[in-house]
Parts: C-alpha cells; structure tokens; sequence
C-alpha cells in the first residue's frame, strides 16, 4: 500500500508504524517542513516539485526513492536499510551522513546528485548504478560494494576498515590532500 502526503509532515509526539507501506511526499510547489515521527518508514518517496526540508534525522527501513522534486538534508543524517534511487529528483546533502546500515541486496543510484558523507555499515551487498560524488568521506566497515563499471569520486577521505570493495571495470578517485 501507498501513503500520499500533499502536504508538510510535522509530528510532535507519537509513533510512525509504516508496516511495510510506501510513504511519499507529494507536494505540487513550496518549500515543505519534514520531520519523521518515532519509528522508520519502509519505502520512502520523495515526488512533486517541492522542497522537503528535512527538520530531523531520518530513519528508512527500506528503500528511498527521489522520483523528482528535492530532498534537502538540513545537515541532518539519512540512515537507510534498502537501496538508494535517485531517477530524477536532487538531493542537498548539507554537511551530514548518509549510512546503508541495512542488509541484503541494495543499489545505490544518487542520479546526478552528491553525497557528503557516505557510510557503509550494515551487512548489504550494494551495487552502484550511477557514477557517484562524495564531497567528503566515504567510511565502510562492513558489506561488500560493488562499483558496477561507475566511477566513485570521494574529495577527502576514503576507509575501509572491513568488508569488500570491489571497483571492477570502475574508476575510483580519492582527492585527498
């Protein structure tokens, strides 16, 4: 099933039981306020053409979807389980983290935009599908990372403290300096 929302998502108080339901905000216009309520969504999809301005860390247990519209971080943390699909929204990453802290199967597709910091903590067997942009740090201390044939560009730091990294026929580029 499939939850609409045209509208801000604020909660004060209260737990958000999502079940294994798709949440997707989809306002027409503006500039939207986003704050999740205790408890994580599954599915969540970012569509409209709004600006969802992220007012606390967000919690996925699934997959988040950026179909269009934009998702702005507020320089707050994304914690995702499942894949991370960007088809033709934009991502403003702010100054914080997003963690695959999931299991499983997972693509990560960040279309044309960047991540800040990208961690990868979680069990998951992850496979890019697009070229990919960390401004920052990329972190993994667990799952395997598979390139896919994209190109992985990271302008500082690049960890792998445990699991596997794979760049196959990909490229990847560490600017530190």
């Amino acid at each position: 099933p499939h939850i609409t929302i045209g509208g801000n998502l604020t909660s004060a108080s209260g737990t958000l039981n999502a079940g294994q339901s798709r949440i997707i905000l989809n306002s027409p216009a503006g500039l939207i306020a986003f704050n999740q309520p205790a408890g994580n969504f599954y599915d969540l999809e970012i569509a409209g053409n709004s600006t969802y301005n992220q007012l606390n860390d967000i919690r996925i247990s699934n997959d988040l979807i950026i179909s269009s519209g934009t998702l702005a971080s507020n320089n707050r943390n994304i914690f995702v389980g499942g894949s991370w699909i960007n088809s033709g929204g934009n991502y403003i990453a702010g100054n914080r983290t997003v963690f695959f802290n999931g299991d499983g199967n997972i693509i990560i597709n960040p279309g044309s935009s960047s991540f800040y910091d990208l961690t990868i903590n979680g069990s998951v067997n992850a496979v890019f599908g697009a070229n990919t942009l960390v401004t920052r740090n990329y972190s993994q201390s667990a799952g395997s990372v598979n390139l896919n044939g994209f190109n992985l560009t990271i302008n500082r730091r690049f960890t792998l403290s445990g699991g596997v990294f794979l760049a196959g026929s990909g490229n990847i580029q560490v600017r530190e300096n």
